[in-house]
């Protein structure tokens, strides 16, 4: 409701009971539609493959000041900042190629029409990441399962992707080997770490795909700047939390010996 109450335009008149409904009917599928799809995964998941689930389950128990919480989510952010390179790397490959593909230039272009449309853009970011990390944890789980070794899972997730990446980016060699390189983050990140990582490396992949320019004077760079003071926001509240007050180094680091 909060992504409706920044994105949407208001009206001062009736017509903004409808589209309050509208709101709200949205608002309840998706929670609904994310609460059932949780409710089937979670058990099983939970059952076989319950180290997964740790900081998760902490986190959903309030639990934000766990360093064990801190240290996963600045996991998930390095992995979801490599995505990003890959996704743009990937998009420099298919332009050196001569072919302009529109899926490898997805931009969040509703960001530069203000800081109401940049927060409803940065809460949209939030709730695609939660449903798409939720999407590949059920679908390693379910290879997990099917398949028995994790080896193999991990081979077939990964030929997976290739192929998806040729019938989407024209079978370019260099696009298919990034896009290897991209689930590849996401099966260390669920395999090494768990699943909260990958839900967080999903929402700062998202987050990346905002404009951003180095050029402080362009007319958007406020609205470029704002997703990557959340990332560093994120990144220091992360490692404030994972540290939990312990000095980083011993006292006489420095001296020699």
């Amino acid at each position: 409701m909060l992504e409706w109450l920044c994105t949407a335009h208001h009206v001062s008149s009736v017509i903004e009971v409808g589209l309050f409904l509208a709101g709200v009917s949205g608002a309840a599928f998706v929670a609904g539609f994310i609460w059932t799809f949780y409710l089937a995964l979670e058990p099983y998941v939970r059952r076989r493959w319950p180290q997964s689930m740790i900081t998760w389950s902490r986190v959903l128990g309030g639990e934000f000041r766990d360093p064990l919480v801190g240290g996963y989510l600045l996991a998930g952010i390095a992995l979801g900042l490599g995505w990003s390179l890959c996704g743009l790397l990937g998009s420099l490959a298919v332009q050196n190629y001569g072919s302009y593909q529109l899926e490898n230039h997805r931009v969040m272009l509703n960001s530069l029409m203000g800081a109401r449309q940049m927060a409803g853009t940065t809460l949209s970011a939030l709730i695609a990441a939660v449903a798409v990390g939720l999407g590949f944890v059920l679908l390693i789980f379910l290879l997990r399962v099917v398949l028995r070794r994790q080896w193999l899972m991990a081979a077939v997730f990964i030929a997976l992707s290739v192929g998806l990446s040729a019938v989407f980016n024209g079978g370019y060699l260099a696009t298919a080997l990034l896009s290897a390189l991209t689930f590849s983050l996401v099966l260390v990140g669920l395999l090494r770490f768990g699943v909260l990582p990958v839900v967080v490396m999903c929402f700062a992949a998202q987050l990346s795909s905002s404009p951003l320019t180095t050029d402080l004077s362009a007319w958007y760079s406020g609205c470029a700047v704002f997703p990557i003071a959340i990332i560093l926001a994120l990144t220091a509240y992360s490692f404030h939390t994972a540290v939990a007050g312990r000095p980083l180094f011993k006292p006489g680091f420095l001296e020699s010996d």
